[in-house]
């Protein structure tokens, strides 16, 4: 049996569930939840990714300055790298893109 998830990332945070394509259901999207971004501090309030994967058991999110890896299993985040993208002053620098 091929399972196949939705996913997708709202202001409030990640949505994500499973596709049920019987016809006789009254709900298509089954076990569905909402995990919240991660805050960066206690202050501000969570960053929206700028593009978000899944993987098996991972949410990948890309932010502007990292990647962030959340458990599918229990919504907490499990990996963080720092890596700032090149910025579009450096890429004009270049005279490239």
């Amino acid at each position: 049996m091929i399972v196949l998830y939705l996913t997708c990332y709202i202001a409030p945070g990640i949505y994500h569930g499973t596709l049920n394509f019987d016809p006789n259901s009254d709900d298509h999207i089954d076990s569905t939840q909402l995990h919240p971004y991660p805050a960066v501090s206690l202050d501000a309030p969570p960053e929206v990714p700028v593009s978000i994967s899944l993987t098996e058991f991972h949410f990948i999110l890309l932010y502007r300055d990292r990647i962030v890896g959340i458990s599918t299993l229990n919504g907490k985040q499990t990996y963080e790298d720092f890596m700032p993208l090149v910025s579009r002053t450096f890429r004009r620098r270049l005279h490239c893109c």
